[in-house]
């Protein structure tokens, strides 16, 4: 236990174990593609329980810098935190971003719904480390995290059907905009919204446990609403953003949770004193 001594002892120590790890990673003790030692060896070295590295490694593996296989250990992937992203991401102005989001809502609750009849076991064990991994991450600035796209594409992934997963994963590459990168910081470095994120990605992971999709489908919805609420207060006096689309794109919030009978803000009229519950699809 000396190596922490002169750290705070009053921060969590799997957040020092993490920023010790990070410490070396940037050294060049730990290069990039190194495998770490195992969780026995670290807690030994570091004279900790096995617990807590445990953790200080899935908040590293949520912010990007290492990479956990089963069987294969840990693996350093990046010298910096980094999103999960395609090396050349699509380029969205900031009136795109709004029926991004629109494109969001209504695809993500839907494959959520899908994966809950029969979800890839594999998947939820990996969104299950990285939620655990954000509910420290998103109490602690040192950490830096400042996305949750590797847990929207592992409960993605969750869903066994690719021709339902594959437009989801196209649009979350989407996350990797510059455009985007002011929404995702704002509400990263305030850390108001992440616990928040973290409760309804659990929730989520509850549903699809439970094989419950129209419990998937609404923990989904209320998520990407609240990070396209987010979007909207950064992007809405924006140039080029038109005050019909924000009140469009407002009303659908506005209008709670809907599935693909109401693919538009336009059909709102429609909506009005109607179900607010997901359309689920289950055929």
């Amino acid at each position: 236990m000396e190596m922490f001594e002169s750290l705070e002892r009053s921060r969590p120590m799997s957040v020092r174990i993490a920023e010790h790890v990070v410490d070396r990673i940037q050294s060049g003790e730990f290069p990039l593609g190194m495998r770490l030692p195992s969780e026995t060896e670290l807690a030994r070295q570091f004279g900790v329980s096995r617990p807590s590295v445990r953790e200080a490694l899935g908040a590293l593996q949520f912010v990007g810098y290492v990479d956990s296989v089963r069987g294969s250990g840990t693996r350093v992937v990046r010298l910096t935190p980094q999103l999960d992203a395609p090396s050349s991401p699509p380029v969205i102005s900031s009136p795109e971003i709004l029926r991004f989001f629109e494109a969001r809502l209504l695809l993500e609750p839907q494959v959520a719904a899908l994966a809950a009849r029969d979800p890839d076991l594999d998947k939820l064990a990996e969104a299950d480390r990285l939620i655990e991994a954000m509910e420290l991450v998103a109490h602690e600035p040192a950490l830096h995290g400042e996305t949750d796209l590797r847990v929207h594409r592992a409960l993605a992934q969750a869903c066994r059907n690719t021709f339902a997963t594959e437009p989801v994963l196209r649009l979350l590459d989407v996350l990797a905009s510059p455009t985007l990168n002011a929404t995702r910081q704002q509400a990263w470095r305030e850390r108001e919204l992440p616990p928040i994120w973290h409760g309804q990605h659990r929730e989520t992971l509850e549903a699809l446990r439970g094989h419950d999709p129209r419990g998937a489908a609404e923990s989904t919805w209320r998520h990407v609403a609240s990070s396209a609420r987010n979007a909207l207060a950064v992007v809405q006096d924006a140039p080029g953003v038109a005050e019909q689309v924000v009140a469009d794109f407002t009303a659908l919030l506005e209008a709670g949770p809907m599935g693909p009978a109401a693919t538009s803000p336009h059909d709102r009229g429609r909506q009005e004193g109607g179900d607010q519950d997901v359309r689920v699809i289950t055929d």
